[in-house]
């Protein structure tokens, strides 16, 4: 008996274990270009429904960080996607955050006022942690500039310490005047 040859339509593919030369609708998370003997899965970034000849990339706003993807999943608050076909979503700068889902270019993220911070990502603004010019927290020499030294949530602006400077992590330099 000879082989017939794979004659399935784009959406399906023909399976080696099936006598049926129309093949079998493409499964959801795949591609199956006509005539095709194997099915191919989406990379990162795409999606398909069921019976697709090829899948689509996620819109800007989406991403998809895994293979044979279903749907594209809506960038999280904290987070934006101007580009179509995203693996991952790009975080808010540090001094920056964004409430909205499915954001769609780095101007969703809105600037924080002074006094107020945010880290990488976040989804809402958070009150300083204010150091006095002094090194002391909370001390009545302190400014209300935000930053982060090392991830640590100190304030890393220089400011004037009555002669002294403050380094970059809130700690008075006993510089001369």
């Amino acid at each position: 008996m000879a082989c017939s040859p794979c004659s399935a339509a784009g959406g399906f593919y023909c399976q080696s274990s099936s006598t049926a030369a129309a093949g079998v609708i493409c499964p959801e998370g795949f591609q199956c270009s006509g005539g095709s003997n194997d099915k191919q899965p989406c990379a990162a970034g795409s999606f398909s429904a069921a019976g697709a000849t090829y899948c689509s990339p996620c819109p800007a706003g989406t991403f998809a960080d895994s293979t044979e993807s279903t749907t594209c999943t809506p960038c999280p608050v904290g987070t934006y996607s101007p580009h179509i076909g995203a693996a991952e979503c790009t975080k808010c700068q540090s001094g920056t955050y964004s409430a909205s889902t499915g954001a769609l270019s780095e101007s969703s993220c809105i600037q924080c006022p002074a006094g107020k911070t945010a880290p990488a990502g976040s989804d809402s603004e958070q009150d300083c942690s204010i150091v006095g010019c002094d090194g002391v927290p909370n001390s009545d020499k302190t400014f209300d500039v935000c930053g982060v030294c090392d991830g640590d949530g100190i304030t890393s602006t220089k400011c004037n310490c009555n002669g002294d400077e403050l380094d970059e992590c809130g700690v008075c330099l006993n510089v001369p005047m």
